[in-house]
């Protein structure tokens, strides 16, 4: 049986999520607007392949995840870095510069699994389906995540 949504809908409820994502994964603004907007047409154009089997938003962070791997991969491979600090607007307070800083030092992997979780509030569950592996697997990445910004804060 075929699950029909409404991806316009979709798009409107997430699209700020999606872009969220790009921008806590330390991409600069005009990227992380590119990068969305990649994501969004790659789901319009993918859309009749959607099962319904998980949620909407967690079926279009995953194509976000695809998009940003990527991006990532070209980058590097173009020899062209990200940069350590994307600038998130941080507003007043050094503070919360200083945690942006930190989190653009992770490994991806780690920075990845602390976004979905924290920064964008998603329920374990959910983080596993969009990771692949196990919730017990996510569980542990957030664990060994958190003593890896514990320690870069420490610095």
């Amino acid at each position: 049986m075929e699950k029909r949504f409404d991806l316009e809908g979709a798009f409107a409820e997430h699209e700020v999520r999606v872009f969220t994502y790009f921008r806590r994964m330390a991409v600069d603004r005009d990227t992380a607007r590119d990068l969305t907007q990649e994501t969004l047409y790659r789901a319009f154009r993918d859309a009749r392949r959607f099962r319904g089997d998980v949620p909407v938003g967690a079926w279009l962070l995953g194509i976000a995840r695809n998009v940003f791997r990527e991006w990532l991969r070209k980058t590097i491979r173009d020899r062209e870095h990200p940069p350590e600090y994307a600038g998130l607007d941080p507003g007043p307070g050094t503070e919360t510069i200083d945690v942006e800083r930190a989190m653009a030092r992770l490994d991806p992997e780690h920075r990845e699994v602390l976004v979905l979780r924290f920064a964008l509030d998603l329920p374990g569950e959910d983080v596993a389906g969009i990771l692949g592996i196990t919730h017990e697997a996510v569980r542990q990445r957030v664990a060994r995540a958190k003593a890896e910004f514990k320690r870069i804060w420490e610095e």
